[in-house]
């Protein structure tokens, strides 16, 4: 079992409210039963809402006997004053979704900045913003499904709009590696 992730935010602005976003989360089948110490299980539709790589992918859906946190289950993080990052551990930098120059210095250039403009093209984004590719992202909401190995799971395009419905525009990327959630705090 993997200890990667597979990681949904809202885009740029203010996030959704969290509870109507479980409640229509809930209503398509993705999120299942609370658990105790936070989050969810995964709803009985998750399978058919996330699409996976290989002929027999192994997921453990259910909290093992043993009591340890290795199964799937979906988290939320946020909403969050300001964004965070879940960067990309190979160290590619973001890119400016104006002209798509790489804004390698994004960690220098935020700190303590709401906004800044790129060096390429004048273009002036947030850190949300950022096009992030399928590796990072960064937001002030996040929704983690737990124990998805980077590249093996895909969301739906059912579990999508759901998504957008509840908001601004969305974007998914996997995290992997280390800690389950290190979230870069600027």
């Amino acid at each position: 079992m993997s200890h990667g992730s597979l990681i949904f935010t809202p885009g740029p602005g203010e996030p959704p409210p969290l509870p109507p976003l479980i409640e229509r989360l809930r209503g398509i089948g993705f999120l299942g039963a609370p658990l105790e110490q936070g989050g969810f299980l995964v709803g009985e539709r998750f399978m058919q809402l996330v699409s996976f790589m290989g002929c027999s992918p192994f997921l453990q859906l259910e909290p093992p006997a043993d009591g340890s946190d290795r199964f799937c289950r979906i988290l939320f993080d946020g909403p969050l004053p300001r964004p965070r990052v879940h960067p990309d551990r190979s160290g590619r930098p973001p890119r400016c979704p104006h002209c798509r120059g790489a804004v390698s210095e994004w960690r220098e250039r935020f700190k303590g900045e709401g906004e800044i403009a790129c060096r390429h093209c004048g273009g002036v984004q947030t850190l949300d913003s950022l096009d992030w590719g399928r590796y990072a992202g960064a937001g002030r909401l996040f929704m983690e499904v737990r124990e998805i190995y980077p590249g093996d799971g895909t969301p739906s395009d059912t579990l999508l709009a759901c998504l957008q419905d509840a908001g601004t525009g969305w974007h998914w990327f996997w995290h992997g590696g280390g800690s389950p959630s290190a979230i870069d705090r600027l």
